[in-house]
C-alpha cells in the first residue's frame, strides 16, 4: 500500500548499498507518481538521485524529479532546472515534453504547437506527452475533438494506463461520449 510507508522506512533503513536502497527510492517515487501525488514524488526522486552514485540512476532520478516539477505547474523551477541539462537518447521525448510546456507558457505557439502534435503521435506509452497534447489542443487550441483524438488512439494502444484512461474519460464527458465514457 502507497500509503503505508512506515514499513518501506523501515526495510530502507535496512539497505546496506546506497544504490539499492537508491533504486527502491526511486521506485517509490514512481507509485507516487502514477497514482497522482506528485509533492510525494519529487521528495523520494530527490533522496534517490543524491543517494546514488551509478549516472544511469541518477539520471532516471533527475527525470522522475522533472516530471514532478512540470506536474506540480513550477515552470520556472523547471526552466532553471533544464539550463544546462543534458539528455541522453533515451529520454528523448521527455526533453520535448519539458520544452514544449515551457514555450507554451512563454508564448511561442507555433513552436510549442510542432512539440505537442510530435509527442501525440510519438509513443502511446509516454502518457505524460499523450495527455499534455490532448490538453494543449483542448485549452490552446480549443479543439476537444483533437483532444478525443489523442487520447483514443493511444489508448488503443496502452490499454492499460491508469492515467490515459483517466483524461480519456474526462473528455469523453466533457463532450458528453457518455457511451464511451462508461466503457
Amino acid at each position: 500500500k502507497l500509503t503505508d510507508t512506515t514499513k518501506f522506512k523501515i526495510i530502507a533503513s535496512s539497505i546496506t548499498d546506497t544504490n539499492i536502497k537508491a533504486r527502491a527510492l526511486l521506485d517509490l517515487s514512481n507509485r507516487f507518481y502514477d497514482v497522482g501525488n506528485s509533492k510525494q514524488a519529487l521528495l523520494y526522486a530527490k533522496d534517490a538521485f543524491n543517494l546514488t552514485n551509478q549516472e544511469r540512476l541518477k539520471e532516471e532520478a533527475n527525470i522522475a524529479t522533472l516530471l514532478c516539477i512540470a506536474e506540480l505547474g513550477d515552470l520556472d523551477l523547471l526552466a532553471n532546472k533544464l539550463k544546462n541539462q543534458v539528455f541522453s537518447l533515451r529520454f528523448k521525448l521527455h526533453k520535448i515534453y519539458f520544452e514544449a510546456l515551457l514555450k507554451e507558457a512563454s508564448g511561442s505557439g507555433k513552436e510549442a504547437e510542432r512539440d505537442f502534435v510530435y509527442l501525440a503521435n510519438a509513443n502511446a506509452y509516454f502518457e505524460d506527452g499523450i495527455i499534455a497534447s490532448a490538453l494543449y489542443h483542448q485549452v490552446v487550441k480549443k479543439d476537444n475533438f483533437k483532444a478525443y483524438a489523442i487520447l483514443a488512439e493511444a489508448i488503443q494502444t496502452n490499454k492499460s494506463s491508469v492515467k490515459l484512461w483517466k483524461a480519456y474519460y474526462q473528455i469523453c464527458k466533457q463532450l458528453e461520449y457518455d457511451q464511451y465514457a462508461e466503457n
